[in-house]
């Protein structure tokens, strides 16, 4: 048996178990079939050309809005969080999945990030103090617990 190595190039967009076709590289000239495995990335689940992932935002920022940073495969980009988020909604990023296979251009699926609400777990004084005043004018019933007690 002759082994030689040949490089071949994987599309972009190729999905785990996609076969990819090497015409005339086979034994004898047949054609070479070849199973591809897409490493999974943590970061991101991959259904089709989408892809969903999750970032934090602090409370502040989903109740006041502000600015929040999602991971893409292109960097960090800077999402506008409107006041009043409420976690799990789920925005859009228009283009920015994974590209879409045999495509003319540069199509790509969407990127749907998740916004997960973050709370602070150690609260200083007066940011215990401030969250207390907020609690009493909502209504909301809170535990007054000292800090001390919650550690």
């Amino acid at each position: 048996k002759q082994k030689r190595l040949t490089d071949v190039k994987i599309p972009a967009g190729v999905s785990n178990g996609q076969r990819i076709r090497l015409a005339g590289q086979g034994p004898q000239g047949s054609d070479l079939f070849l199973k591809v495995s897409v490493a999974a990335d943590t970061r991101f689940e991959r259904q089709g050309d989408d892809l969903h992932t999750d970032f934090t935002v602090p409370y502040t920022v989903a109740a006041l809005g502000g600015e929040a940073a999602v991971e893409t495969f292109a960097g960090r980009k800077v999402l506008n969080v409107p006041a009043g988020t409420q976690s799990g909604r789920t925005f859009r990023l228009t283009g920015l999945g994974m590209p879409i296979l045999k495509s003319k251009g540069t199509k790509s699926g969407n990127l749907y990030a998740r916004a997960k609400l973050t709370v602070p777990k150690d609260l200083a004084p007066r940011e215990r103090e401030l969250l207390m005043e907020l609690a009493k004018f909502r209504s909301d019933t809170v535990a007054v617990a000292s800090p001390e007690s919650e550690r």
